[in-house]
């Protein structure tokens, strides 16, 4: 039963004669005097709904006038009563009559036990009182003080770390919230590399953020500590070009005021001067024909960034604060001035949005004047808003002057002949007053009218953009087309024609192995994941010539009557591949695939190439027939074939020793690439893969974490080790060759030794899209640093040449912390790495070209071909002998060429047994249909189910969209990696417990 509260027992205070007609009175009592029972008593009561208690009460009596029970206990120093309070969530940032919070009373009463309190409960320190002043302002202990500027600070980092956060994931909502609150962050604010929150969302191509940033003044100029700006980062065409508007030639235009004003001063009283506004500069004389001579100018000031303030208490004084922080009070002359006090302030509006353009205008792009001579920029647009507000201000003042004078002068009586006089003597204020009402509607309707001019040239310039690109694409579609009919016709001729000599040829070396009629090795692209699923593979394949019956390929020797020997009956062992301890995968041992891949020569590879014209290459899709069985997940995943090099480095004591090993994981990893030239799937948002290898016990789990831009990342744990980072691809296609950029930092830890070793990954380009055998390359620099010891591996992967010279070749050293070379590296990516002292290798060198000696098996080999060497000798010819071999690649099956180039261990990723079934999340990679359909030879199945796949995750994007429901990864987190301070995607380190109840249904 609700306890009533006229009863004397639960209303009146044991210690004092007081009876109290609510609990609400007892509650402000007992809170003035510490009486913690009282309190607690009370406030369980309301929590059981016992009884009505308002716990944010305010006092009506003369001695609480407006005070809560907590500004009480915070005031008077009661600790205990303060905590019972906040723990019942009383609001920690109530106001009283003079604006103060709980905070302002126990800083001032220098109670610092009560501050801390406050502060634990989220006490906002900013808050400004009635009297302009913040707790830290009026408390009068130092460390009091010392703990809110502290605290103060912390407050608007955790605003600013929010915001940068909100940005890069593209909450919207949230950046509004934080822009257009009581205290808003620093727009251009940077995390640990530099990054403000439009470099968060341009890289990860938040449009409606950027847009949202830049209109409240994010600067796109910035850079981070490397030396980027926004436009470096941006990841798409779009972002680009919004955050890259450049400023038109526009001649702005703004009219030359001049007249008689008085100047306050508080020595001399008022002076007055000839004063001119011109060209957004404040000019001031004696007299008016000095201004005429232009003599005797008695000062100058630059309104660029200047403020405007009209007294509130007289209607003919105004307030000019500079950019210098001067200040200057003028006051209108009444008998010459014929402008009014609105026209003024007017007129200072339009001279500093003028000054204000051109003291921060950027330089114009010449190349940008073939669009248009008169477009206005975006910065524009967001000016002229300005303006429009500051001239709206201007009218409600002017409107509300107005309605105070129409007031008084109705609220004047007429009776006698002296108030009728003076009424009619008010009649001229009141028409100067709505004279210049009129003036600022008009201002302001000239304003707005100019905003919506600007948007519709910014339109019109879209429109402009457009058709050019439209036009582009046409030249180039008809390019490219000229181009595919020249391949033809080389084909025809090459028919009958064979090359002489022994000369030595890239492309002859770069000759896929297999039937030569195989489109996969002429043109399936390796895009690495990055060619997202937006267009449907049916729209696609609408122009291949001839219709796509239903294909079925079966395995050639699913006929025989006997099976496959790997069928082994007993306990499961390890078998031997090329004389070499096979990889262990549990339940995993097949040898070959259920299909073999189809002939792909009856479909057109310029029926493809011809949907990338003007588009973004990550939005392209390709069709299935040009995939291997395998998502980008899986084929990430071959970088664990090679992982026993991670294992020989946690087992070595020698930190150079260690650093060769972790290099040549890092080059030995794309050795699985050569002659895999068919497009892996690419993941679904969400999707997921896992592998545990019992030979090498390590584990790996990797997740498709972002889809626009396509981002995958991945952690591999080990007892001796842990491999970890993320990758997105970014592609340049220049019409005959695809070049892939790697994006994204590769982490290798040691625990043992405490040491963490980072790189990026070099580029690939692949070659003759259209004309020629299609080869791929690797090029450039990996730089590998050693966090803790400060050696460092570079490696250079040589581009191949005009004639392939140095096709496949890396060449490199490794550096201690005084950056001298102790190992000299050499080797090919493709089948070895070897390992020499400076001086060793500088004697064969020397050697090598004394004798004219060409390294064994150079030549015009293929490269898909695995060449046994001698072990006694080194590939690199006999002067290299005593080099030390770090790692070889093993030789592929024999049947490779027949199931898309795979290596055994390739072979056995996308294998599935009843076990795995048991225990994988239904968002692993195994269980995509489109990519078992394909694996089964079933071509028209996994066409149709790729395509629903790609329908069911548009859809769920739509949803997403409409519903405002951000995006977030179940098993990783974008965070900042903490060796080499870039956005990574970091492991929460949940995966293994297998609990998969969330996660999403992406199949």
């Amino acid at each position: 039963m609700a306890r009533n509260d006229s009863t004397s027992d639960s209303n009146s205070e044991p210690n004092s004669p007081l009876a109290f007609s609510t609990h609400e009175e007892r509650l402000l009592y007992a809170s003035r005097h510490g009486d913690c029972q009282t309190v607690e008593q009370l406030l369980e009561w309301n929590s059981e709904d016992a009884i009505q208690l308002n716990i944010n009460c305010k006092g009506t009596s003369k001695a609480n006038l407006g005070w809560s029970p907590l500004h009480l206990a915070a005031y008077f120093g009661h600790v205990e009563v303060a905590t019972l309070l906040l723990s019942y969530n009383a609001d920690v940032n109530i106001v009283n009559n003079s604006g103060d919070t709980p905070l302002h009373r126990a800083a001032f009463t220098g109670r610092h036990e009560l501050v801390a309190l406050l502060i634990q409960y989220g006490a906002d320190v900013t808050i400004v009182n009635g009297e302009g002043h913040m707790a830290r302002d009026i408390t009068h202990g130092d460390e009091v003080q010392k703990m809110l500027i502290a605290t103060e600070q912390a407050q608007r980092l955790k605003l600013e770390q929010q915001l940068l956060a909100a940005s890069a994931e593209g909450l919207l909502d949230h950046v509004q919230s934080l822009l257009f609150g009581p205290r808003p962050p620093n727009i251009n604010c940077i995390d640990v590399t530099g990054n403000t929150p439009l470099h968060c969302a341009s890289y990860r191509d938040q449009r409606d953020v950027a847009m949202l940033l830049l209109q409240h003044g994010a600067n796109a100029r910035l850079p981070n500590k490397k030396g980027h700006t926004p436009i470096d980062l941006a990841q798409s065409q779009h972002m680009k070009q919004l955050l890259n508007i450049k400023p038109v030639k526009v001649v702005h235009s703004v009219d030359k005021i001049e007249g008689s004003l008085l100047r306050s001063k508080f020595t001399r009283g008022l002076r007055k001067y000839w004063v001119v506004l011109d060209r957004g500069i404040l000019t001031y004389y004696r007299k008016r024909d000095d201004a005429v001579a232009g003599i005797k100018r008695v000062g100058f000031r630059y309104l660029d960034h200047a403020e405007f303030k009209p007294s509130p208490t007289n209607s003919n004084i105004f307030t000019v604060q500079y950019s210098n922080n001067s200040l200057h009070t003028w006051i209108l002359d009444s008998d010459t001035s014929k402008f009014s006090r609105e026209d003024w302030l007017t007129a200072l509006e339009d001279h500093r949005a003028y000054s204000d353009y051109y003291t921060t205008a950027r330089t114009v792009d010449d190349d940008y004047d073939e669009i248009s001579e008169d477009f206005l920029p975006l910065v524009s647009v967001a000016d002229s808003l300005k303006t429009a507000q500051a001239r709206q201000r201007l009218l409600e003042q002017s409107a509300e002057n107005f309605q105070k004078l129409v007031e008084t002068c109705l609220s004047r009586k007429t009776d006698d002949q002296a108030s009728a006089l003076e009424y009619l003597e008010s009649l001229p204020e009141v028409q100067r007053q709505l004279a210049s009402l009129t003036d600022a509607s008009k201002s302001l309707c000239s304003t707005l009218a100019q905003c919506l001019a600007s948007m519709a040239q910014q339109e019109e310039l879209h429109k402009i953009e457009l058709s050019q690109a439209l036009e582009k694409s046409r030249v180039l579609q008809d390019g490219l087309q000229a181009l595919a009919q020249e391949h033809h016709n080389l084909e025809q001729i090459s028919r009958y024609s064979s090359l002489s000599g022994t000369f030595y040829d890239a492309k002859t070396e770069a000759s896929c192995a297999g039937s030569p009629e195989s489109l996969s090795e002429r043109a399936s692209l390796d895009l690495a994941g990055s060619l997202s699923d937006t267009d449907s593979f049916h729209s696609i394949m609408d122009g291949t010539s001839g219709s796509l019956e239903r294909l079925h390929v079966a395995d050639p020797e699913g006929q025989r009557s006997e099976k496959r020997s790997e069928e082994v009956s007993g306990e499961e062992k390890k078998l031997t591949a090329n004389g070499v301890t096979d990889i262990v995968i549990p339940g995993c041992r097949r040898t070959k695939l259920p299909a073999v891949m189809i002939r792909r020569d009856q479909f057109s590879l310029w029926t493809v190439l011809k949907q990338c014209i003007g588009k973004e290459l990550s939005k392209i899709t390709m069709p299935v027939v040009f995939n291997e069985p395998l998502s980008f997940l899986q084929r990430f995943c071959e970088y664990t074939e090679h992982c026993q090099l991670l294992h020989k480095a946690a087992m070595n004591d020698d930190p150079v020793e260690r650093i060769k090993y972790v290099a040549t994981f890092a080059m030995a990893a794309g050795a699985s690439n050569l002659g895999r030239l068919s497009k892996p799937f690419n993941p679904l948002l969400g999707e997921t893969y896992e592998l545990v290898r019992e030979d090498m016990d390590i584990k790996i789990v990797l997740e498709q974490v972002s889809h626009h831009p396509p981002i995958s990342a991945f952690h591999c744990t080990s007892p001796y080790f842990e491999f970890h980072g993320s990758v997105y691809p970014k592609l340049k296609f220049w019409g005959k060759s695809l070049e892939v950029l790697p994006k994204g930092v590769v982490t290798v830890t040691i625990p043992k030794y405490n040491e963490t070793y980072t790189w990026h990954n070099p580029s690939s380009c692949l070659h003759n899209l259209i004309v020629g055998k299609l080869w791929i390359e690797m090029y450039g620099l990996l730089e590998m640093t050693n966090h803790k010891t400060g050696h460092k591996c570079f490696l250079h992967f040589k581009p191949a040449g005009w004639f392939g010279k140095d096709l496949h070749k890396v060449e490199g050293y490794i550096t201690d912390k005084t950056d001298r070379k102790i190992v000299m590296l050499f080797g090919k990516w493709t089948e070895y790495l070897y390992a020499m002292e400076p001086e060793d290798y500088g004697d064969a060198k020397k050697e090598e070209k004394k004798r004219h000696r060409h390294s064994i098996g150079y030549g015009s080999g293929n490269p898909s071909d695995h060449v046994m060497y001698d072990s006694n000798l080194n590939p690199e010819g006999e002067e290299f002998n005593d080099a030390e071999l770090l790692w070889r690649n093993t030789q592929r099956p024999d049947n490779s060429s027949q199931y898309y180039n795979f290596t055994l261990f390739a072979m056995r990723l996308n294998e599935v047994t009843e076990q795995m079934k048991t225990h994988l999340p239904p968002t692993d990679s195994r269980f995509r249909p489109d990519i078992r359909c394909m694996e089964n030879g079933d071509i028209d199945s996994a066409s149709d189910e790729k395509h629903r796949l790609e329908e069911k995750q548009r859809a769920t994007r739509k949803h997403r969209a409409k519903t405002k429901e951000a995006w977030s990864p179940m098993w990783f987190k974008l965070d900042t990696n903490p060796n080499t301070g870039e956005q990574d995607w970091i492991y929460k380190g949940t995966y293994w417990n297998r609990n998969y109840s969330r996660s999403p249904d992406i199949f």
